[in-house]
């Protein structure tokens, strides 16, 4: 799947691309070190009942195992739906563009159609053509709604 960002990156200066990549990675280390920060605090305030003793018990180790493992998934689980709504939002938003460039592209056709008529107004062959609708704006004469036109030679 090609994101909006990724094509705006390509574009980038090597350099500016390079000190981008670096910050980055550098987020994604800080991020890691934050998971696991709280996965060693999370299992150790649940799984560590006293500290008599320089080892853990069998019943700690055991605790700390499935806290570990119940940790590790719940994550993945979580990023995993992230990815899930951010690739649901991405294509609303691409829906949502291509909507808007259909009502464009028709509010275009609209504009061009009326651009001939306004133009139908204007100088036809050497003489200027002034044409007006009737006071309702309803048509008048032939389906062209016009209600007076004036010739000047």
């Amino acid at each position: 799947m090609n994101f909006p960002i990724e094509a705006a990156v390509s574009e980038l200066p090597d350099e500016a691309r390079q000190a981008l990549t670096a910050a980055l990675e550098h987020m994604q280390v800080r991020d890691s070190l934050k998971m696991y920060n709280n996965l060693v605090e999370r299992c150790f305030r649940e799984c560590v009942e006293d500290m008599r003793s320089k080892a853990m018990s069998s019943k700690e180790e055991q605790c700390v195992a499935k806290c570990c493992e119940k940790y590790m998934n719940v994550t993945g689980r979580v990023g995993m739906r992230f990815s899930e709504f951010f690739s649901q939002m991405e294509a609303a938003a691409q829906q949502q563009m291509a909507e808007m460039a259909k009502q464009q592209a028709s509010k275009n056709s609209s504009l061009r159609w009326r651009g001939i008529t306004a133009l139908s107004n204007g100088v036809q062959g050497n003489r200027w053509v002034h044409a007006t609708r009737s006071p309702m704006g309803q048509p008048s004469t032939g389906g062209r709604g016009l209600a007076h036109a004036t010739v000047v030679a």
